[in-house]
């Protein structure tokens, strides 16, 4: 019989200590693990969010890149107005056009910005011209053209109803000879660089 007692409190310090240790593996071992799958659980659960407002955003940005390109002439006529560089050749081009539309002759035009850099040899913001960020840009000066009366006001006319920006700022008017006038404009166009 003591053999037996014995084995009996053996056995019930055994259980006892393996209730420990299993608590104990279970408090140090098992509670952070699970403390840490809560936690990366939340996480993706909130990527998983994130993910599906994205994919709406880049459906979303997908159509209006597909509305936009199937206006083509509307990006043109933009891109016209407000060119994305300040080539002062080009607007001295578009000035001498709309006077030779007109029939004035051009006495002079100066136009001066800060915006006179190529961008031939950025093959990157060639590509993606829209990717850039970029700021609204002044160009200003002024030029003289000799004309009749109607002549200059058509081609104020033009200037005025050109697809560019332009804003005339100043107009001086002078005669020059006897049915000739001369038109001294002082304008600003703007561009984005």
């Amino acid at each position: 019989m003591p053999a037996t007692v014995k084995t009996h409190e053996h056995s019930l310090v055994e259980i006892i200590l393996l209730i420990v240790v299993i608590g104990l593996f279970y408090w140090f071992i098992v509670m952070p693990k699970k403390a840490s799958f809560d936690k990366q659980r939340s996480q993706l659960a909130a990527l998983q969010e994130t993910q599906a407002s994205l994919d709406d955003d880049i459906a979303n940005l997908q159509k209006l890149i597909a509305e936009i390109r199937s206006h083509p002439q509307e990006i043109a006529d933009i891109d016209e107005s407000l060119p994305l560089s300040g080539n002062v050749l080009r607007l001295n081009m578009l000035l001498e056009y709309l006077a030779r539309l007109t029939g004035v002759t051009v006495g002079d035009i100066n136009v001066a910005g800060a915006g006179n850099a190529l961008d031939s040899g950025n093959k990157e913001k060639i590509a993606h011209p829209y990717a850039a960020q970029r700021t609204l840009q002044k160009l200003s000066g002024g030029m003289m053209v000799t004309g009749t009366f109607d002549q200059l006001q058509s081609f104020l006319k033009k200037v005025e109803n050109n697809a560019r920006l332009i804003n005339i700022q100043g107009v001086e008017i002078s005669s020059a000879s006897e049915d000739q006038l001369s038109l001294k404009v002082t304008l600003e166009t703007y561009y984005y660089e």
